[in-house]
């Protein structure tokens, strides 16, 4: 008797990982706006946030099938997944850098230099 293998759980985490990869394009588009305004970019200068998303897609195809073709479907989605997770966590202390930056713009003058955070004489 011949045993079926079933497919059910692979296509399942392939089909969850086109969601999270899915999820990731939208929010990235969703996301241009909010830079915009966060950074003071023109329309020009936030859309190179989309440029540089889907040219990594580009700059990265060839070593990711090389590291495909080396370490196999299953090692490469996970390494694939391991680099986005670093890339994530890239973006806390960028976040939190901003975050300082602005608030450094907005304490007044006067506020600065009673702090002792502007060089000048208090």
């Amino acid at each position: 008797m011949v045993q079926k293998k079933s497919y059910a759980a692979g296509i399942s985490i392939v089909g969850g990982l086109f969601f999270v990869l899915g999820f990731i394009t939208w929010l990235n588009a969703t996301l241009v706006p909010y830079l915009k305004v966060a950074c003071e970019l023109s329309n020009f200068e936030a859309y190179f946030v989309t440029a540089a998303f889907y040219g990594a897609y580009v700059a990265m195809l060839l070593p990711a099938a090389q590291v495909l073709q080396r370490s196999g479907l299953k090692n490469g989605l996970t390494i694939g997944l391991m680099s986005l997770l670093a890339g994530v966590l890239i973006f806390i202390p960028a976040a939190q850098l901003r975050r300082r930056l602005l608030q450094e713009r907005t304490v007044p003058a006067g506020d600065r230099r009673r702090r002792g955070e502007d060089g000048g004489e208090a």
